[in-house]
């Protein structure tokens, strides 16, 4: 649970240096599977 809490924190920091050229709208998802390996730790988790 806490490794889930903490990535909300460097979400955030992605999204605001990717989100500013792109569309919030965006799927966020997509983009976060796509852009971080923190992918396998949330599925992991």
């Amino acid at each position: 649970m806490a490794e889930s809490m903490r990535q909300p924190n460097y979400v955030l920091q992605f999204k605001e240096h990717h989100y500013t050229m792109f569309n919030p709208e965006i799927d966020f998802a997509k983009i976060f599977e796509t852009h971080t390996p923190l992918k396998i730790e949330y599925k992991d988790a």
